[in-house]
């Protein structure tokens, strides 16, 4: 009976943790229209240290470039962001972030491309 109450107990705030995970996703950026600049998916944590999974994909949700995806922890106060993906070579079109919450997390696409001002586009 103890056993029982012990593993029903620790499956639920097992479950808990997992159901506080969130997906966000920034919406498409025009990458296959340019072939000047680079991109990348950038994550700020404003909060405890988090584990994290950053993927930078094409229009058709597969990796864009060769280090397209990292998980990793991010420290309280942290920025981190995948390597630039050269736009004359690969057609980034959006960010996806794998993290345990919304509240304390703000992530981007940017774009860069000379002199010209970054285009951020936050993930929702």
């Amino acid at each position: 009976m103890i056993r029982r109450a012990l593993l029903t107990a620790a499956l639920l705030l097992t479950s808990s943790g997992f159901a506080r995970a969130a997906t966000l996703l920034t919406p498409p950026f025009p990458g296959e229209e340019l072939s000047a600049g680079v991109g990348t998916c950038s994550v700020f944590n404003d909060g405890k240290t988090a584990q994290v999974e950053i993927a930078i994909l094409d229009r058709h949700g597969a990796p864009a470039g060769l280090n397209s995806y990292l998980a990793v922890e991010v420290g309280g106060g942290v920025t981190v962001s995948l390597p630039d993906v050269d736009l004359s070579t690969f057609s980034p079109s959006r960010c996806r972030f794998v993290v345990p919450g919304k509240t304390k997390i703000r992530a981007a696409f940017i774009w860069r491309s000379g002199n010209q001002p970054p285009v951020i586009i936050p993930a929702q």
